[in-house]
């Protein structure tokens, strides 16, 4: 079986190093992006399996960067979860029909339960609970 290609768009770097790590340690391949321009630029060129994406972001938020892809006949298919520390934003996003993500996870992020839901959308096994080391995420 072939590994998951999966990009992460945050410009928090803590963000990043926690889902890069974790989704190496999963078993995934992984492109990290600071900003919404550069992982719209790196989704055209690589074609992930799986996006996630902050809501506020420079250059390109969230929103516009999942407008953008829906636009893109080589890009509309590419699953997006969104991950924000913003719970108000929900709201507009289930009022507008225009986004269509798959999930939806507020930060602090509780990593195991991203992981898992990850591991069952391409269905594989769950990932058992480990102790995190460092900054508590969620």
């Amino acid at each position: 079986m072939n590994r998951k290609k999966i990009l992460v768009a945050d410009d928090d770097p803590n963000i990043l190093q926690l889902l890069e790590v974790n989704l190496k340690g999963a078993d995934y391949d992984v492109i990290c992006c600071d900003n919404g321009e550069t992982a719209l630029e790196k989704i055209k060129a690589e074609k992930p399996d799986l996006v996630i994406v902050d809501i506020m972001m420079p250059k390109i938020d969230g929103y516009t960067l999942d407008l953008e892809l829906k636009d893109e006949q080589d890009t509309k298919d590419i699953p997006i979860i969104i991950i924000t520390g913003m719970s108000d934003t929900k709201r507009l996003f289930d009022k507008t029909e225009s986004a269509r993500f798959i999930a939806w996870f507020e930060k602090p992020l509780d990593i195991n339960k991203l992981i898992n839901y990850i591991n069952e959308y391409f269905c594989k096994p769950k990932r058992p609970k480990k102790p995190q080391k460092g900054k508590k995420y969620g």
